[in-house]
């Protein structure tokens, strides 16, 4: 058989203990113990820990809090082979309650081309990257090209930029190994002291 309690002053090895002890300088909530040990709370503000019982340090992040500091936790979305699983983010805005999200495509979704794939939208239901199941990244598109492990859309004056500072050296380099010159055997270098830059093959 099973038992199970609600109480309002004492732990028991499994039940619900309400707090409405304020005057002692406690808040108001509710501690759901399992074995003696409370595994869930939800405080006087509502907020929820699970496997946590002394809240988060930042008060942006502590509506759900998983986890208590000791070994992994984790959060999983279980989703059907043939659906999304998401995570949506929003407000009251011109977006409709979501201004952004993201979604991950499983392995039997309708389009083809986006099984398996992690797709990142803002601004509403704007498609912003994609980390498809091959591992290529698309940045501001989700066209395919002949080289398809990075690709950004640019847009008039778009594209990319390596920052530095003055004295700086940068590179785009392009290896065949993991060591030695392997690792650059050609590249591209730009050095910020004299403004130059300069081409170099085999390493």
């Amino acid at each position: 058989s099973y038992y199970a309690s609600i109480s309002q002053d004492a732990v028991s090895d499994g039940g619900v203990i309400y707090n409405s002890n304020a005057a002692a300088g406690a808040s108001h909530g509710h501690k759901f113990h399992v074995d003696g040990t409370a595994r869930m709370v939800i405080d006087g503000s509502g907020n929820v820990g699970i496997g946590n019982t002394g809240g988060f340090a930042d008060v942006a992040g502590d509506d759900l809090v998983i986890g208590n500091n000791i070994g992994s936790h984790g959060l999983t979305i279980h989703s059907a082979a043939a659906n999304t699983s998401s995570i949506f983010f929003g407000n009251d805005g011109t977006n409709g309650n979501i201004d952004g999200s993201v979604q991950y495509f499983h392995e039997s979704f309708g389009t083809v081309a986006l099984r398996r794939s992690l797709v990142f939208k803002t601004a509403g239901d704007n498609t912003r990257m994609v980390i498809n199941s091959s591992g290529n990244v698309k940045i501001k598109t989700t066209a395919d090209y002949y080289a398809n492990d990075l690709v950004v859309g640019c847009a008039d004056n778009g594209g990319i930029t390596l920052a530095g500072g003055t004295g700086d050296l940068q590179y785009l380099a392009f290896a065949d190994g993991t060591s030695g010159d392997a690792r650059y055997r050609g590249y591209i270098e730009y050095g910020h002291t004299a403004d130059a830059m300069a081409f170099a093959t085999a390493g």
